[in-house]
């Protein structure tokens, strides 16, 4: 199905919404999961897919890049100074 709630699920397959509910827990138990999303997730990682990768980037765009780091020290900290001879 795509998506569809529990309701719809019954109403398509002349089933009560509770029938759907039970089949919907056991098949999460067995696969040991706690939602729908869960078990999504799961199934496409044991049919060896993955999420799709995010589009490339623009050229020269940076956003969620870290700078080069710094020469001699943490990239995250001041640059340290040349050592003194």
């Amino acid at each position: 199905m795509t998506g569809a709630s529990n309701r719809v699920i019954a109403r398509r397959m002349d089933l009560s919404e509770r029938t759907v509910k039970n089949h919907l827990q056991s098949a999460y138990r067995k696969l040991r999961v706690r939602s729908r999303a869960e078990a999504i997730l799961k199934l496409l990682g044991r049919a060896g897919l993955r999420r799709p990768a995010a589009p490339p980037r623009p050229r020269g765009d940076t956003r969620g890049t870290l700078p080069p780091p710094r020469p001699g020290g943490d990239p995250s900290g001041p640059a340290s100074p040349p050592p003194a001879d």
